[in-house]
C-alpha cells in the first residue's frame, strides 16, 4: 500500500499495523516497517521532497545540520554489583550457546545468589557507583556539546523486569566527587544539560501516571520537563500524542528504530504528530531518533567500531544534504567500564568537522517551532 507523505506523518501506516494486530513492541521494529520494506529506511525521503519544495532550514551560526546527542538512563550500577554483573552475562551467553547446560545453570544459580547478596550489601547510597554520565559530559564539554539525559522515575506505574530501576539518591562520582544523583541532575542543568523524562512501561497510554512520573521528576530537579522518550520506544501512534500533550510534554523523541537505526517515518526534520482522539494536530512536536548504538552490542549484532562509524557518516551525508536534525542514543550505561569513550569522542569529532549545530531536544524544539513551520 502506498501512503502519502501527510499520512506517513499522521502515522496511517503505523495504525493499521496496529489495526492489524501488531504489538506497540513490534512496530518499533524494523521487520513491519514501512520504509524498510521499500529499502528505504536510511534514506530521509520525506525530507529530499519538502527541501526541494519549501527550502532547507537555516540553522543558527551558519551550521549545515542539527544534532541532539541523547541518553536514556536505564540504570545506575553501584561498583559493588559490577563483578557479579559482568560474570553473570558470561554465564548466561555461554548458557545459550552451550548444548551442556546442566552445570551452567548451576553456576548461573550460583551467580544469581552472590548477585543478590551483593545487591543488598551495596544500599541506595552506594559510595562508588558508576554511572557512564561523567565520561559522557567529559567528551561532550571537548566540543562545546549539550545533550538530554532521558531520566526514568523511582517508581514504575506497573512493576517489570523489564523498566529501569534507579534511585535518585544514589551516589555517583561525578567531576572528580561522589554526588546523588539529584546533585548530579542539577548540576547538568547548570552546564546547559536538558533533563528529560524516561517513563516507565505502560505510560505511553496513561496520562495521568505519565504527568505523575513528569512532575515528581521536575519536584526533585527543580525544573520544568518538556520532553520525553518512552523507555522501549513503546508508543501507540493512535493515541501516545493526546496522552503527552494531556501530560504537559511539549517534545517527543521517541520515534526510532528500537536497537537499530533509520529514518522510522522517512524524516529527519521535526514535525507536530497528529491527534488521532481529536483528529487534528497535537501540539507535541515530534524530533525522531535516528541512530541508536544498540546495535553495538553483541546481543544485537555486535558491528565493529569501523562499521558503526561508517553508520555514522552516511548518515551525516544524509541529513546534511537536506539540512535535517540527526539525533543519536548512547546510553551511559555503555560506558559503565570506562569502554566505548574513544569511539564516542570519534563520533563527536565527525559531527563537528561537518558543520553540526549540537542542541538538545528541546532546544531544537523551540527553536524549530519559532523558525520553521512544520507540516501537519
Amino acid at each position: 500500500m502506498e501512503y502519502s507523505s501527510a499520512e506517513i506523518l499522521r502515522g496511517v501506516q503505523e495504525k493499521h499495523l496496529l489495526d492489524d494486530g501488531v504489538s506497540v513492541e513490534d512496530v518499533a521494529n524494523r521487520t513491519h516497517n514501512y520504509f524498510n520494506q521499500r529499502g528505504e529506511l536510511q534514506i530521509p525521503v520525506l525530507d529530499e521532497k519538502r527541501a526541494a519544495e519549501e527550502g532547507r532550514p537555516e540553522y543558527p551560526n551558519g551550521k549545515e545540520f542539527a544534532v541532539c546527542l541523547t541518553h536514556d538512563v536505564d540504570h545506575i550500577c553501584p561498583q559493588a554489583l559490577k563483578p557479579q554483573i559482568r560474570q553473570l552475562r558470561t554465564t548466561v551467553s555461554n548458557l545459550v550457546d552451550n548444548e551442556a547446560r546442566s552445570s551452567l545453570v548451576k553456576s548461573c544459580l550460583r551467580q544469581l545468589y552472590a548477585f543478590s547478596r551483593a545487591a543488598m550489601s551495596s544500599g541506595e547510597s552506594a559510595s562508588e557507583t558508576v554511572s557512564g554520565i561523567d565520561a559522557i559530559r567529559d567528551v561532550e564539554r571537548k566540543y562545546n556539546a549539550p545533550s538530554t539525559f532521558f531520566v526514568p522515575p523511582e517508581h514504575s506505574l506497573v512493576e517489570s523486569r523489564l523498566d529501569p530501576h534507579i534511585s535518585y539518591s544514589t551516589c555517583i562520582e561525578y567531576d572528580g566527587e561522589t554526588r546523588p544523583f539529584t546533585e548530579v541532575m542539577k548540576e547538568l542543568l547548570k552546564e546547559g544539560v536538558e533533563i528529560g523524562l524516561h517513563p516507565s512501561l505502560g505510560t505511553y497510554r496513561d496520562s495521568s501516571a505519565l504527568r505523575t512520573q513528569r512532575e515528581r521528576l521536575e519536584t526533585v530537579i527543580g525544573s520544568s520537563i518538556e520532553s520525553v522518550r518512552h523507555h522501549r520506544l513503546q508508543y501507540d501512534i493512535q493515541s501516545t500524542p493526546s496522552v503527552q500533550a494531556q501530560a504537559g510534554f511539549k517534545y517527543d523523541s521517541s520515534l526510532g528504530i528500537k536497537g537499530d537505526n533509520g529514518f522510522r517515518f522517512g524524516t529527519s526534520y521535526p514535525w507536530k504528530l497528529y491527534d488521532w482522539t481529536d483528529t487534528d494536530t497535537s501540539d507535541v512536536l515530534e524530533i525522531p531518533l535516528v541512530l541508536d548504538e544498540g546495535f553495538l552490542k553483541p546481543g544485537r549484532g555486535g558491528i565493529s567500531d569501523a562499521t558503526y562509524m561508517s553508520y555514522v557518516d552516511h548518515f551525516i551525508r544524509e541529513v546534511k544534504a537536506v539540512s535535517g536534525t540527526l539525533t543519536l542514543l548512547w546510553h551511559p550505561s555503555f560506558f559503565d567500564d570506562g569502554g566505548r569513550v574513544a569511539l564516542y569522542e570519534s563520533v563527536l569529532e565527525r559531527l563537528a568537522e561537518a558543520g553540526a549545530w549540537f542542541t538538545t531536544i528541546g532546544q531544537l524544539g523551540a527553536w524549530w517551532n519559532e523558525n520553521v513551520q512544520s507540516p501537519s
